[in-house]
């Protein structure tokens, strides 16, 4: 999910909201994973997350799905660059 502030930003700088969000650094939300089975007993104890994706095989890479289309990923932000 992206928020109201980072879609305004992106529009604001003529930038690509998604762009922002997953290279930008400002990583303020924790991911994890859970295995599928484990979910609904997750979803008893907590109602405050969502589910990003899934773990696939290796071989299948790095991607996101907006809609149908197939977004590559890049890699994340690197905070020792530069």
């Amino acid at each position: 999910p992206l928020s109201r502030e980072t879609r305004e930003a992106a529009c604001a700088a003529g930038g690509d909201p998604y762009e922002y969000a997953l290279y930008g650094g400002e990583d303020f939300e924790l991911v994890f994973t859970i295995s599928p089975g484990r979910l609904d007993a997750l979803k008893s104890e907590f109602s405050d997350f969502t589910v990003v994706g899934e773990v696939l095989r290796k071989e299948e890479g790095v991607f996101m799905l907006h809609g149908e289309r197939r977004i590559d990923m890049k890699g994340g932000f690197d905070h020792f660059s530069g």
